[in-house]
């Protein structure tokens, strides 16, 4: 690891765990009855990562809890659609992993 990548890298670790963090605390609420606080929480996540699928699905069910059924619907649905965008990419990497190995032979 070059010198100047650590601090960009105690960054992403130190965002990551914030996301974490939030979104456990999401889920606390939630189960709670704090639809609203916890929805505050799952829409932090979904700020700093908007690919981060776990947040929109607590967002959804926090909607849900306060009767805001299109938004949930709206939340699953890109929560599904980041679920299958990440699926779609980790199967063309698997497969160009697998071309590539088996044209070197």
């Amino acid at each position: 690891m070059v010198k100047s990548e650590v601090p960009i890298r105690l960054k992403l670790e130190k965002s990551i765990k914030t996301i974490e963090d939030r979104l456990k605390r999401g889920h606390e609420l939630l189960e709670n009855g704090f639809a609203l606080e916890a929805a505050d929480q799952f829409e932090q996540c979904t700020g700093a990562d908007v690919m981060f699928a776990p947040a929109w699905e607590g967002l959804a069910a926090a909607y849900r809890h306060l009767g805001r059924e299109k938004e949930a619907e709206e939340c699953r649905k890109q929560a599904q659609h980041i679920r299958q965008a990440l699926w779609e990419r980790q199967v063309e990497y698997e497969i160009r992993k697998q071309t590539k190995i088996s044209g070197e032979k």
